[in-house]
């Protein structure tokens, strides 16, 4: 439903959709999903090594490496520059709908959505120069994404 949403907000086809929330969407419910995550990866990328949880987490990194060997882009600021607020509006867009429990299980509320898409603006920042750390918090309506930058002031000039 995820993907559908940002082909009805940005025309992406939905197999680019599909690609830009997969990976934050097994990240972030990755606790649910591990077993079957580390399974996908041991039976379609031969990952063999570590717990279940590394399993699975190695499974999800060489999917979005398979995505980029593709030329698959697999984060939304790489289609469009208007991509802030857009977790927000799609899971508003949810609830007016009244969509409260998506999923195979039925267990994701569209506050699971906001946190899932801000995963990715976590990704996104997560290895810029100075990043020291980042937080995001979501609740049902909107989602804020808070990163703390590491100050060091210019070396003087001989």
């Amino acid at each position: 439903m995820m993907g559908h949403e940002l082909t009805a907000l940005y025309g992406i086809d939905h197999a680019r959709t599909l690609a830009i929330i997969t990976p934050s969407h097994y990240r972030y419910n990755l606790e649910t999903k591990k077993e079957k995550l580390a399974q996908y990866g041991e039976r379609v990328w031969n990952i063999s090594e570590g717990t279940v949880e590394e399993k699975a987490k190695a499974a999800i990194v060489k999917t979005e490496e398979f995505l980029h060997s593709l030329d698959i882009k697999t984060t939304l600021k790489e289609y469009t520059e208007d991509y802030e607020g857009t977790a927000e509006t799609i899971a508003q867009r949810f609830v007016d709908r009244g969509w409260k429990g998506l999923g195979e299980h039925r267990n994701l509320a569209p506050e699971d959505v906001e946190k899932s898409i801000s995963i990715r603006i976590e990704e996104a920042v997560q290895d810029l120069e100075g990043v020291k750390q980042i937080a995001s918090r979501s609740q049902e309506g909107s989602s804020a994404v808070n990163i703390c930058l590491l100050y060091t002031s210019p070396s003087p000039r001989d």
